[in-house]
């Protein structure tokens, strides 16, 4: 177990020691200050803690997007670099080792979320308050706020498994990445085309199912034939399909030469 998390600390500090790595914190970092504090300059501290955080879930998608930018070249710059070689002739199996990357990611994962949503909160609750008599109240904001931050993670954690996987086995973080960023952005497409309304096999859909802010108002979401626990279960499977085809194509792949 002592060797497993020392495996996972070395793939942490090959994360953390990369420039970009900072500079994507940076901006998370940045954008979490700089909203909040931009909307007191504005004279919009009626809104309070969590309107100010409500404006600042609009780019809840940078840190899945970030997250999917480590994921995707976790793996596949092993490769690149040509480092692959000396990470498999340690006493470690395949799995043990992209166990110990995937984890690292997640971590990251973590670490950009708490710090684009927790810094946020923190500044929106100094400089805005707890907002003014008469606006929403206070409890139903914050339950809201709440469960999109969770529905974010979740989303974040199935683009992070797509690129990494992606990476597993193509070995190209640009591919990687560029196929993450296209399943987030063209999912709206897919759904459109492939209606759950119209067919069946569209409510197995991925994109169908990721968008768990559909039952906020309602059990039935937002086409009337899913609820939340069979989306759950749905982005599940594919998060375990993921994780199984990175793991056999890893574990079987070739790497002489």
């Amino acid at each position: 177990m002592m060797n497993f998390l020392k495996l996972v600390h070395n793939e942490n500090i090959k994360i953390y020691i990369r420039k970009r790595t900072w500079i994507l914190l940076g901006i998370l970092i940045v954008l979490a200050i700089g909203i909040p504090s931009f909307i007191a300059a504005q004279g919009g501290g009626d809104m309070g803690v969590w309107g100010g955080v409500g404006i600042l879930m609009y780019f809840n998608f940078l840190p899945i997007i970030f997250s999917a930018v480590i994921a995707a070249e976790s793996v596949a710059s092993e490769f690149t670099g040509g480092t692959i070689k000396l990470l498999l002739i340690r006493p470690w199996s395949r799995i043990k080792i992209l166990a110990s990357k995937f984890i690292a990611v997640l971590l990251f994962l973590l670490a950009v979320s708490v710090a684009f949503f927790g810094i946020g909160l923190l500044v929106s609750y100094v400089l805005l308050g707890t907002g003014v008599a008469g606006s929403a109240p206070t409890a139903i904001q914050a339950q809201g706020i709440w469960l999109s931050v969770i529905y974010t993670m979740v989303d974040g954690l199935l683009y992070t498994t797509i690129a990494f996987a992606i990476s597993a086995v193509f070995r190209s973080s640009m591919l990687a990445l560029a196929l993450t960023v296209i399943f987030e952005f063209m999912g709206s497409v897919v759904t459109s085309l492939v209606s759950p309304e119209k067919y069946a096999i569209g409510k197995y859909l991925l994109f169908v199912n990721m968008d768990l802010d559909q039952y906020t108002g309602s059990p039935l979401g937002r086409y009337g034939v899913t609820s939340l626990s069979f989306s759950l279960t749905v982005l599940a499977v594919y998060f375990v399909a993921f994780l199984f085809i990175a793991a056999y194509v890893f574990r079987k792949r070739d790497v002489a030469g």
